[in-house]
């Protein structure tokens, strides 16, 4: 048990990049040959995360396995499964049935803030790079899963438009979904207030895709317009 309380705390206080490679094989070595068992309860859910870090997968589900039974009581097991259900899909120990089932869970706990009464702004940004990761992954992400995390305030300005909105509308331009298509540019050109032209070549492109051509030809004019104005 000290040798576990030793790795975890390292583990804790470490930088995450660190843990990345060759300081999660350092910490598994360290825990060594510890079977799992009731006595580590506790600390199930953090050897598992541990064991997915340095890609030993059989350890890990292991772990995982009295991990999901102690988590019955035990809040914090609980939550430390909820941060890391996103690794055990990508190290390979989710089956696609359960991945299905589980994915709108994970995302409705990712999504809720601490305080209710708080902006959940900063959950649903990184939910939303953990969907685009899982998409690029090859694990398929329903239509109603991604719009729980599209529906970003036209209140909310950044310097470059969220990744979730281009890869959305680049996605429903390819599957000629028209509606959703405009639906992204729109939420995509009131996201920013910056990077004009990078917003508008992939507006273009995007309505072109769904067959909008006048649309797409009347915004390439006001954009060649802008661009051929000489600024003051």
């Amino acid at each position: 048990q000290n040798r576990i309380n030793d790795v975890i705390k390292f583990m804790q206080t470490s930088d995450p990049a660190l843990l990345n490679g060759a300081g999660a094989q350092i910490l598994a070595e360290m825990i060594g040959d510890i079977p799992p068992g009731a006595d580590y309860n506790a600390s199930s859910g953090l050897v598992a995360h541990i064991y997915m870090l340095a890609n030993k997968p059989n350890a890990a589900l292991e772990w995982l396995k009295l991990a999901r039974g102690a988590s019955v009581g035990m809040p914090p097991v609980t939550m430390e499964l909820q941060n890391i259900w996103p690794l055990e899909v990508v190290a390979g120990l989710e089956s696609e049935g359960d991945y299905k089932q589980n994915l709108g869970t994970w995302l409705d706990a990712a999504m809720k803030p601490a305080d209710p009464k708080a902006d959940n702004r900063a959950q649903r940004d990184q939910a939303a790079s953990i969907l685009l990761l899982l998409d690029a992954t090859g694990f398929a992400v329903p239509e109603d899963i991604w719009a729980k995390v599209i529906t970003a305030p036209v209140s909310e300005k950044h310097a470059v438009p969220p990744a979730l909105l281009f890869e959305r509308m680049r996605a429903s331009a390819a599957a000629v979904r028209r509606g959703e298509t405009v639906l992204l540019a729109v939420a995509m050109a009131g996201s920013t207030t910056d990077n004009f032209l990078l917003i508008t070549v992939e507006t273009v492109r995007a309505l072109r895709l769904v067959g909008l051509t006048a649309d797409a030809a009347a915004l390439a004019r006001e954009a060649a317009m802008v661009i051929l104005t000489p600024k003051p």
